[in-house]
């Protein structure tokens, strides 16, 4: 595991604004331009691929878990559609890692959010998701920062 690079990238990611509209996963729709949203951009998406590097798809932390699906769910949504996330079109968005992704987002306060990931799994038209998400990339953004600041509480053994 590259703790250093985990490091790096926490340190990158406390440097962030708190609040930005329009970053969204991999600037899929993003509507924001200039520095700090491409930076945003690149963090987001540097973590994405840190956690990929990193951890088995049977041994991911809850928090790990949480940041693949909902980086996966947005990015899917803006660039193939909805649907492919729930169809589990890259075989690693399946019914039991969008529960463990929804229990963590309720557990660190982002209820709503939760209950809309989960209603594609009950819900077969799909209706409003995509426009859920589109309007609510702040919400989403801060979502990744919690989960972010949340994975430093796990502690990390330097490697020598």
């Amino acid at each position: 595991m590259d703790i250093k690079k985990y490091q790096d990238l926490y340190e990158r990611a406390d440097n962030l604004p708190k609040k930005i509209e329009g970053v969204t996963a991999y600037g899929c729709g993003c509507s924001q331009e200039g520095e700090i949203a491409a930076v945003a951009v690149d963090v987001l998406m540097d973590f994405y691929d840190w956690i990929a590097e990193n951890y088995e798809d049977n041994n991911t932390p809850d928090w790990a878990e949480a940041y693949i699906q909902l980086y996966s769910w947005q990015f899917q949504c803006f660039h193939e559609g909805i649907f492919t996330y729930y169809e589990n079109f890259y075989e690693h968005t399946g019914k039991e890692n969008t529960l463990k992704a929804v229990a963590y987002l309720q557990e660190i306060g982002f209820q709503e959010l939760a209950d809309v990931m989960k209603k594609g799994l009950t819900d077969d038209s799909l209706e409003g998701i995509t426009e859920w998400i589109d309007s609510h990339d702040e919400l989403i953004y801060t979502a990744y920062l919690k989960i972010i600041e949340q994975s430093k509480i796990v502690t990390v053994q330097p490697v020598d």
